[in-house]
């Protein structure tokens, strides 16, 4: 599938700042993700997040609340309720100075993460200038180059930091143990990530018989969509995205989301990113147009102004293997680009982002960019592929582990499965491996030679939704 690449422009970039100083610390984890600068559009006034330590080693901790005091802690989809609501916070202007921002407790509203006597707590507000200086913190870049860096309003130059599981207001070079120098500019940067405390939108009811859930990548003739299950996940895609589409064809997209809805099917609004180019007056050598940061936002927004959020499941960013970013690589775009677009489209208030770099990525980067509640395309290749690769089974497998403890869902792709015999084959594969989402097809994957992979149903679509959906299988 022709993908493109989402930009960041420079100028967006946020760091979030966490200061860890010398001195013990928990151990960290052998399995830690790696994130980068964060986008601007993940930290937005009224939307839930939670804050991610970045310093190598301990991207498995969250900034949380302990009783009144200010901590980091491992939290992952295993955690209890209560620490995944103590890891949470709604972001609001700040109480002294709307420009900056302040943090409210999820799990204790009208309290605040404040600063008292260098020590990072929570608090009640009592609305005194005081507290509300204390309890303001504005965004700068990280200080490392990654993240969002937060300084104190009231006392410039000092920064929240995370020191042997606290959370403490530093200033780099002071007295205090809190305050060394070393490492000070790695450790300050937090990652903004979905919220913990929000309940991740929840998979398809599973089939009866276990086997994946039905995600079809349906650039469809209208009548197509009539024959998809319900609790199945299909694309909608008026025009390589929807600005530019026509009238008419925008009318027909309307008939089919109405329907759908009435159906129980989820639809994915299609969305290209570009393969990480970030001009959009560029050609990638895919033969696909690079696309900025806000041209894609205003392709999310299109579609939910003309369809309605209610109507949309969420979004399908196509061509997200960030292979043709600049500056950084693929990886590094991917740990800033998934959060920043997966919190902007639920602050419009859709429940999930699919991704499609059609792979795991280096090291699972993408399993690992991806946020709680999303779809991850970890393969989108042809059968023989599905079938021969020999590093497939073990990188679908791990795949699978690190995004099910993640809370993201997984969605394998094959095509040019031919015949009866390819169906069964690729069938009995995919209930072996167990992906969350799966579609088969028949038709070829050269698009530039006219194959149109996902232009119609495969001839066997039936076979395939009785297998699927009811166990029937051949």
């Amino acid at each position: 599938m022709t993908q493109l690449k989402l930009s960041l422009p420079a100028a967006l970039l946020l760091t979030l700042s966490l200061v860890a100083c010398n001195g013990s610390r928990p151990a960290p984890s052998t399995a830690d993700l790696t994130p980068q600068a964060l986008a601007d559009s993940a930290l937005f006034k009224g939307g839930i997040n939670s804050l991610q330590v970045t310093t190598p080693g301990y991207t498995n901790r969250f900034l949380r609340h302990t009783g009144d005091l200010g901590s980091t802690d491992v939290v992952n989809a295993s955690s209890s309720e209560s620490v995944r609501q103590d890891a949470s916070w709604k972001t609001v202007a700040g109480l002294a100075d709307s420009n900056c921002y302040s943090f409210e407790s999820v799990n204790a509203p009208g309290s605040y993460l404040r600063h008292a006597y260098s020590r990072v707590r929570l608090n009640k507000s009592d609305n005194s200038p005081l507290f509300n200086n204390d309890a303001t913190w504005c965004a700068r870049d990280g200080l490392s180059g990654t993240g969002v860096s937060f300084e104190s309003k009231n006392y410039p130059g000092s920064y929240l930091r995370h020191y042997n599981a606290e959370l403490w207001l530093a200033k780099k070079g002071e007295a205090r143990p809190t305050d060394a120098a070393g490492s000070f500019e790695q450790d300050v940067s937090w990652l903004v990530t979905n919220a913990w405390a929000v309940t991740a939108p929840p998979p398809p009811p599973p089939t009866t018989t276990g086997n994946p859930a039905i995600g079809v990548i349906s650039y469809w003739q209208p009548a197509a969509y009539a024959t998809l299950p319900a609790n199945s996940i299909a694309l909608i895609n008026p025009s390589n995205g929807i600005i530019g589409a026509d009238a008419a064809t925008i009318n027909n997209y309307k008939q089919i989301v109405n329907s759908a809805a009435s159906r129980g099917v989820k639809l994915l609004a299609y969305v290209p990113i570009g393969y990480g180019l970030r001009d959009p007056s560029a050609t990638n050598p895919s033969g696909s147009k690079g696309q900025s940061l806000e041209g894609i936002k205003a392709q999310i927004k299109a579609y939910v102004d003309t369809f309605g959020a209610a109507n949309l499941y969420g979004v399908f960013f196509d061509e997200a293997d960030l292979v043709y970013t600049s500056g950084q690589t693929a990886c590094q775009a991917a740990a800033s680009e998934y959060p920043a677009l997966s919190a902007y489209i639920r602050s419009l208030g859709l429940k999930s982002s699919a991704w499609n770099p059609g792979w795991v990525g280096d090291g699972f980067c993408y399993v690992n960019a991806a946020q709680r509640g999303d779809i991850i395309v970890d393969f989108e290749r042809d059968l023989a592929a599905y079938q021969n690769d020999a590093f497939l089974p073990a990188d679908l497998s791990q795949g699978q582990t690190l995004a099910t403890a993640r809370g993201v869902r997984t969605w394998n792709l094959i095509h040019s499965a031919v015949g009866d015999a390819g169906l069964k084959t690729a069938l009995d594969l995919l209930r072996t491996r167990k992906p969350d989402l799966a579609y088969v097809t028949n038709i070829g994957g050269n698009w530039q030679a006219g194959d149109n992979t996902w232009g119609s149903p495969p001839t066997y679509w039936d076979a395939e939704k009785a297998c699927l959906v009811n166990g029937k299988c051949p």
